[in-house]
């Protein structure tokens, strides 16, 4: 930034005194003028395919020089492509280390984003469960066989019996109580891994008995359960950890890719589960209970007798659901040991984006709780979520990964997002067509550079988040768990019924702005209750809450919501609650709760019941702080600018702007802060309180020091003038 002048101003010489509540009382304004607003606060993020073309000589830092003129990125992420190999350290701790130094050179922070570790062992391998059924002819014997199946991208190379029962049947998923038999030593296995067979001989008294048979598949691939993987992401951090690398992340870290619902055929069901040894013994670790017991108890129990299939379904997918946070939490703690505690944490691990698909297997859906600074999303979840997953982080904004092959589209919604507190994390330099478009060419450069101006301006300003009153919770163990419901179980074995995203989605295009938070943050102490008995997270005060689907919450969840009624806060409730996580009776607290609440079914009438005005704002957003963002894509565009009008409390601010606008009112008309691209002047019902010579880039903001300007122009071409 090349600093050209600073001036002062009295206010009490430019302004009547029928216009002095418009910038507080009477004193100095400091106004600078610059010919370009260096970035403040949050990094401007871009994500950098490299590629074996890359490489090659020094094509990087050449590219890198590029970069720096042609884009506005302050922190790029460096993502493996098209074979290379950040574990390969011999070959890419010269490159990094050059490029990294000129990186520095240049005012560029350098991230590396490491992909899943592939060294395994036979013991420490993932692995996966599969099942069939048979029934034992009038010799006691039976042949059946299972076959990989739903994994994509990695390869198996062994199978072997797991467990075997037989028992006599008494319905869908139950059991003559007496007649479980475990029939493992039973089994003869034969063939490979692709043709693999079972040979049951268990003997005439077992005659007509149905049973169940699970093997294990063995993959090409490490468990997230073991330390030896965790050390595996220690041990590359740590190759590189000579080079200053300003930010280290994952990106959609989780299992094995599982098979999406979009390669899936007609019908077609997942009934595969993750499993591996590493994984049962944290399992017996956090439970105390036999993981091969309870996999079978997940589909069968005694005719009767349900609890010991709720608590392994319910214990299952809790200790599933979080292996992957095992392993980001591991290289976050890596990360701020090597590299530093100011170290920039990424990267997201939303992945289709979807509840009811293969996200919770691929995942876990944890994408509130991963061990960020910044929250982190991608592509178009709802911003709903968004507002969730930010909150539930420390920084007042978050980054969203976003690409598209439409420029208008990409650069549209990175500009709106930005009224609600969403950064974009640029996908990608030196995509060549894969998935969007190449963020480095001619043709996008410069729509980008745009963009940041306007990010520029903001961070400044420093708004956060949408002004989110009502707090969705999702019950998570209610998605987990469709069972008894069979009515209720999706294609991937989890409840499909429940649609937190589209009733999310609804409340918002009707204007009621929400954050919604799974159970999970209530039970990690991110969501408490303050002093009011209101729901908080880092700050963010929430004053009326939509609880969806408590079925089989937790007691501490329990807790929070029965505390927050009996305080008279305002709930509505969907979704009935018959036991807890642990097949405890929750009738009473379903009774007790439904009946303090405004009401008992979602819809848009009920939400409305909860007393919190829909956002005002049609083009633009009201945030959390007071302030009023509005952006317009097509000024921004075109180089034009176009009109705003903005109502706040009793007063109506009008003007002209380029790309974005925000205002920041206090309770007695006074402006506080103020951003606004291509800004000449600013009315206030019809009078003018606010003017430069001519259009520029501004900023306003209010410290300790006082009111401070910066125009990013000249003081001959922009000056600041005042008028009545």
């Amino acid at each position: 930034m090349v600093l050209l002048r600073y001036a002062k101003a009295l206010l009490s010489c430019l302004i009547f005194c029928s216009i002095l509540p418009v910038f507080a009382t009477v004193q100095e304004m400091e106004v600078i003028y610059t010919s370009q607003l260096a970035n403040t606060r949050h990094p401007l993020v871009g994500y950098w395919f490299i590629t074996p073309e890359t490489l090659e000589g020094d094509v990087y830092l050449k590219q890198l020089e590029e970069y720096a003129r042609t884009t506005p990125y302050t922190l790029i992420f460096l993502t493996a492509r098209n074979g290379v190999d950040f574990y390969d350290v011999e070959t890419m701790h010269p490159v990094f280390e050059r490029l990294v130094a000129k990186a520095d050179s240049l005012n560029i922070g350098i991230g590396l984003q490491v992909w899943h570790a592939r060294n395994y062992t036979e013991e420490n391998c993932s692995r996966t469960i599969v099942e069939t059924e048979t029934r034992l002819n009038a010799n006691g014997t039976a042949v059946c066989s299972n076959k990989p199946h739903h994994v994509r991208t990695v390869k198996p190379f062994k199978q072997e019996l797991l467990r075997a029962y037989a028992f006599q049947k008494c319905g869908t998923d139950t059991y003559k109580p007496g007649s479980l038999h475990e029939i493992t030593r039973c089994c003869v296995q034969k063939g490979d891994v692709d043709r693999f067979q079972i040979e049951i001989n268990a003997g005439e008294e077992l005659a007509g008995y149905d049973v169940y048979v699970m093997s294990e598949i063995y993959y090409e691939w490490p468990t997230l359960f073991a330390d030896y993987t965790l050390d595996s992401y220690y041990q590359v951090l740590k190759a590189y950890s000579d080079i200053p690398f300003k930010g280290i992340g994952f990106d959609e870290f989780g299992y094995m890719a599982v098979q999406p619902g979009f390669m899936m055929k007609g019908d077609e069901t997942f009934r595969i589960r993750h499993y591996s040894l590493a994984m049962k013994e944290q399992y017996r670790h956090q439970y105390n209970r036999n993981l091969d017991e309870d996999l079978f108890q997940m589909r069968y129990s005694p005719e009767g007798n349900d609890t010991e299939k709720i608590k392994a379904k319910n214990f299952y997918m809790d200790v599933m659901r979080h292996g992957p946070l095992r392993a980001e939490r591991a290289l976050a703690r890596f990360a701020k040991k090597l590299y530093g505690t100011d170290v920039f944490l990424g990267l997201h691990n939303t992945f289709h984006n979807a509840f009811d698909e293969d996200e919770i297997w691929s995942t876990g859906i944890n994408w509130w709780t991963l061990p960020r600074d910044y929250g982190h999303s991608d592509e178009n979840i709802a911003t709903a979520i968004q507002m969730g997953i930010g909150m539930a982080n420390t920084q007042n904004v978050m980054y969203n990964m976003y690409y598209h092959r439409n420029l208008d589209i990409f650069a549209s919604k990175a500009l709106t997002d930005l009224q609600y507190g969403i950064r974009t994390h640029y996908h990608a330099i030196n995509d060549k067509g894969a998935w969007g478009v190449s963020l480095e060419s001619s043709e996008v450069a410069p729509t980008i550079w745009k963009v940041e101006r306007m990010a520029k301006l903001l961070n400044h300003f420093n708004a956060t988040y949408a002004d989110c009153r009502i707090l969705v919770i999702a019950g998570m163990e209610a998605l987990a768990n469709w069972y008894p419901d069979y009515g209720k179980r999706g294609r991937y074995d989890i409840n499909n019924t429940l649609q937190f995203q589209e009733k999310v989605q609804e409340m918002w295009k009707a204007g009621y702005l929400n954050a919604l938070v799974p159970t999970d943050l209530i039970e990690n102490d991110v969501l408490t209750l303050n002093h009011e008995y209101k729901p908080m997270m880092n700050g963010h005060v929430f004053e009326a809450v939509v609880l969806l689907n408590p079925q089989y919450i937790k007691p501490k969840t329990a807790d929070f919501i029965k505390h927050y009624v009996n305080a008279g806060g305002k709930l509505l409730l969907e979704g009935e609650a018959q036991n807890d996580f642990y097949a405890n009776d929750l009738s009473e607290w379903q009774k007790e709760v439904a009946g303090k609440a405004v009401a008992t079914r979602f819809s848009l009438e009920n939400v409305a019941k909860l007393g919190i005005l829909p956002n005002g704002y049609v083009e633009g957003n009201r945030c959390a702080d007071g302030a009023v963002v509005v952006t317009d894509y097509l000024s921004l565009k075109n180089d034009s600018r176009t009109e705003f009008s903005i109502r706040v409390g009793n007063h109506v601010y009008t003007g002209k702007y380029q790309g974005m606008v925000a205002l920041d009112i206090d309770e007695t008309g006074t402006i506080k802060r103020l951003a606004c691209g291509a800004f000449d002047e600013l009315f206030r019902d019809g009078k003018s309180i606010l003017k430069i010579k001519s259009s520029a880039d501004i900023v306003l903001v209010t410290d300790k020091q006082g009111l401070k300007m910066t125009v990013v122009g000249s003081e001959k071409k922009n000056k600041l003038i005042y008028h009545e």
